[in-house]
């Protein structure tokens, strides 16, 4: 296994640190974890974008919100078709669903959603929503 870090500084970044982001890679399997808004230019150069298959939030805040739907519109961008898998707080459902509608996304992939809460599987769903 090995663990590396993108960003080291939290929402607010600085010239030398970038926002929060990790990747677990864990027999090639790669797991980004707690990741903040612009984590795809940490990303260039430094891991493959379609070996990331699991995403995980720990936390609610609008810079990991923010950078995952527009990780998973990026991905849509690109043509994945594979689906993605998101862990999230239990709450994050409603953050999604609003965020879908409101800004009228779609994306070519499968979002699946695992909400959490603590060590619990609250429950889980597939969103497929195809341009």
């Amino acid at each position: 296994m090995k663990l590396t870090i993108l960003g080291s500084s939290s929402a607010l970044p600085t010239s030398e640190r970038y926002p929060s982001a990790h990747v677990l890679n864990a027999h090639e399997r790669l797991f980004l974890i707690d990741c903040g808004e612009g984590t795809q230019m940490q990303m260039r150069n430094r891991i493959r974008f379609g070996k990331i298959n699991h995403i995980f939030i720990s936390h609610l805040h609008g810079d990991h919100i923010f950078w995952t739907l527009r990780t998973a519109f990026d991905f849509s961008l690109m043509g994945r078709k594979i689906p993605l898998h998101l862990y999230a707080p239990g709450k994050y459902d409603q953050i999604l669903k609003s965020h879908l509608l409101d800004f009228d996304i779609h994306l070519s992939l499968r979002l699946i959603l695992f909400l959490l809460q603590g060590k619990i599987l609250l429950k889980s769903w597939m969103i497929n929503i195809s341009v």
